[in-house]
């Protein structure tokens, strides 16, 4: 029998179209939700979430762009 407390994770996975047949995956997940946190509790951590959801699509569109520009450079290198 464990002496720590139950807790709980959500997570969520979003795969995003990059064009030209490629794809990215991107997981997100919320851990450590004590057993019976109330509304309260579990409406403050997803507002903190959601502002980490917000860093990390901005950094990965970001960086999907990167790649799809990085790809049409390779692309426009290969027919010359």
């Amino acid at each position: 029998m464990t002496t720590e407390a139950i807790t709980l994770s959500i997570s969520y996975t979003r795969k995003i179209n990059l064009g030209n047949y490629e794809s990215a995956d991107v997981f997100f997940a919320v851990s450590g939700i004590p057993v019976g946190a109330g509304a309260e509790e579990i409406a403050d951590a997803l507002v903190t979430g959601a502002l980490a959801y917000e860093q990390v699509k901005a950094a990965v569109a970001a960086k999907a762009q990167e790649i799809k520009a990085a790809a049409r450079t390779l692309g426009g290198q290969a027919k010359a």
